[in-house]
């Protein structure tokens, strides 16, 4: 359908099952608002007209200062690998991505304590991520994608109609040594919303370039870092500028391109890593990732079939990470309420629009202190 009847569904799916409304929906400053829904007009009309959507689903006038149409709240390290389709063995650009994100809530999260009715109440932040498929008859091209925290332009990562293919990562050594500002009420497009205006204008990575290059980006809550591919192979990682700083572009090649969760502008290579790289000392298992799924690309020979993709991102899911830490570590780890999953894995064909994923289940234990992580079968989806 159009853009306003999707954005008018997608809120009426969070009415109905997630409690959201005009409560929910009112905005922390009515100025910062309307030049919010300004900037939008002039820059990302395609989601100035799903708000307009979400505000008819509440019954509340879209001109209506006080209330912030532009997300849909409801109740991240990451590990991608790009591979261009010159070094795949279907000859197709893939995008394997996994998603880690720990199982709390968001009061636990922020160190609220709760009652144990209240508990009940409030579901683990990423308990319902939606695979949404996007069909706007009035701007914008189709896309599917993996939703969380906003449905109406919270995408954590999707391809569109043309193979163009977008993965967010949080960038953990920025959030580890607050190098930034969070702003909940900046002017621009958030964290997420980067990676939903990138599916539904850009065709390929010249464009996505231009278009986060001209566009300002805010951090409502966490930094992230940008992979960007196409159905030719060309890939790209962008990371906007912190605090005011310059952003930063690191362009792929014909060889894979690795992104954990720290800067490749600041990190590019395993030889530029700080001494003190192990997930235990660093903090983050970002570095001991990334020379993970270096070291086991380059144990096998290209062209890389599915099944190598699926097994070299299988090496730095969670569970795997902490099986290489020392038994005192791995048993403080693993108690930790803050340690993530690898909520899912998924696979992006870049000339096909093909999305295989499966989902986390639960833990499994074993006998080393640690767990496995359980996942469903891999499910496809296809852009019609």
């Amino acid at each position: 359908g159009t853009n306003y009847e999707i954005g008018k569904k997608l809120a009426e799916l969070a009415i109905e099952g997630y409690g959201f409304g005009k409560n929910t929906a009112a905005a922390t400053s009515p100025s910062v608002n309307r030049a919010l829904r300004e900037y939008f007009f002039t820059h990302y009309k395609i989601h100035l007209d799903r708000s307009r959507g979400v505000a008819a689903a509440l019954g509340i006038d879209s001109q209506d200062d006080r209330f912030d149409f532009g997300t849909i709240p409801f109740n991240m390290g990451c590990s991608s690998v790009f591979y261009p389709g010159s070094v795949s063995q279907t000859g197709q650009p893939v995008l394997s991505r996994n998603f880690d994100f720990p199982l709390f809530r968001m009061p636990e999260m922020m160190g609220i304590e709760l009652s144990e009715d209240e508990n009940k109440l409030i579901r683990p932040l990423m308990a319902h991520p939606y695979i949404l498929e996007l069909y706007p008859s009035d701007g914008g091209y189709p896309s599917i994608g993996l939703h969380s925290f906003d449905l109406l332009s919270g995408v954590l990562d999707g391809i569109n109609s043309k193979g163009l293919m977008v993965a967010v990562h949080g960038n953990e050594i920025a959030m580890r040594d607050q190098t930034y500002t969070p702003q909940p009420e900046g002017i621009g497009l958030f964290e997420l919303q980067s990676v939903r205006l990138l599916l539904d204008t850009c065709s390929n990575t010249d464009e996505a370039k231009k278009t986060l290059l001209s566009n300002r980006h805010y951090f409502l809550m966490l930094p992230c870092i940008y992979l960007v591919a196409d159905r030719e192979g060309n890939s790209f990682v962008f990371e906007p500028g912190l605090d005011g700083g310059e952003a930063r572009i690191t362009e792929g090649a014909e060889t894979p391109l690795i992104l954990t969760n720290h800067s490749l502008d600041e990190y590019p290579n395993p030889d530029s890593f700080p001494k003190k790289k192990s997930f235990t000392e660093a903090g983050t298992s970002t570095f001991d990732r990334y020379e993970t799924l270096r070291d086991r690309i380059e144990g096998k020979s290209p062209p890389y079939s599915v099944e190598d993709m699926k097994e070299i991102n299988s090496s730095v899911g969670v569970s795997s990470v902490i099986a290489r830490v020392t038994e005192e570590k791995r048993k403080e780890l693993v108690s930790s309420p803050g340690l993530a999953r690898t909520l899912w894995h998924a696979l992006y064909a870049g000339q096909s629009h093909n999305l295989d994923i499966k989902f986390y289940l639960e833990d499994e234990s074993d006998d080393r202190d640690g767990f496995t992580e359980k996942y469903s079968e891999y499910h496809s989806f296809t852009l019609k």
